[in-house]
């Protein structure tokens, strides 16, 4: 099994050959025939090594599939754009109002929507597979690309995840 994710992570090298850089999330990762052979660049892996890499790969895959999530409903105060509502319910908020309208109603986008007009916001709604990604409503809200929200969250998970892991030795982070 290859691991593969099209965004990009934190380089790492490893700490017995620092000249051997790689990237985290890259098919360099490779689970061979025996599952007690795990090798990364030509090394093997500690099983505390290969959860590592497997944690970080699910990490950035979360928040990939999460900037993939079509909105169902766009929200704007003005011409800024300060909500959303993705096709799974999901919602975020940049005005803690909103959120309240939100928690006021259940969840209910019909009593929600009311509430919305009433406060002075506008909104548009999408059928299904039809509204825009998250990640094309957190670019315009926060004026960065998505695949660098994930670069950043990624490598902060990493760093994060390190500090808890037996696979410090192993692992130095070149971010």
């Amino acid at each position: 099994m290859t691991v593969e994710n099209n965004c990009s992570a934190p380089s790492i090298s490893l700490r017995s050959d620092p000249s051997v850089k790689a990237t985290l999330i890259k098919n360099d990762f490779k689970i061979m025939e025996d599952p007690e052979k795990i090798i990364f660049n030509g090394e093997s892996l500690k099983s505390s090594e290969v959860e590592l890499l497997e944690k970080i790969s699910g990490y950035n895959t979360q928040l990939t599939e999460q900037g993939a999530m079509k909105q169902s409903m766009v929200i704007r105060k003005g011409d800024e754009i300060v909500g959303s509502i993705g096709e799974n319910n999901w919602a975020i908020f940049q005005d803690s109002s909103i959120n309240n309208l939100w928690n006021e109603t259940n969840g209910d986008i019909d009593d929600f929507s009311e509430l919305l007009k009433q406060n002075g916001y506008t909104f548009e709604l999408y059928e299904n597979g039809e509204g825009p990604a998250y990640s094309e409503i957190h670019e315009q809200i926060h004026g960065e690309k998505y695949s660098d929200l994930i670069t950043r969250q990624t490598t902060e998970f990493y760093r994060e995840t390190l500090l808890h892991s037996d696979a410090q030795s192993f692992f130095h982070t070149i971010v």
